[in-house]
């Protein structure tokens, strides 16, 4: 292995569709140029380019037990036991 983490090939240039180096030598690619690599910049600055935004998916609410839910009633039972011992260990550290 030469050490390189790709191995240097010709693809068509992002920009004008033209030959350019992939390799680490050419530091404009995937672009033939910096010419081309700051027209496509220019191209996002200016927003000619967009990503289109994605509808938020809808997700249904578990349905509500009797009972409530359990996760809070195991965190609000542990919070209690906690203060519980808090209280008895406190006391005999002073």
């Amino acid at each position: 292995m030469s050490g390189a983490p790709f191995a240097a090939r010709i693809v068509r240039c992002a920009s004008c569709g033209g030959a350019s180096l992939y390799a680490a030598s050419n530091p404009a690619r995937p672009f033939c140029s910096p010419r081309c690599k700051e027209n496509d910049f220019g191209g996002w600055a200016s927003e000619a380019y967009r990503v289109e935004p994605v509808e938020p998916v809808e997700v249904a609410e578990p349905p509500n037990k009797p009972g409530g839910d359990a996760y809070a009633t195991r965190a609000a039972n542990t919070f209690e036991a906690l203060q519980d011992t808090e209280s008895q260990v406190l006391p005999a550290v002073k």
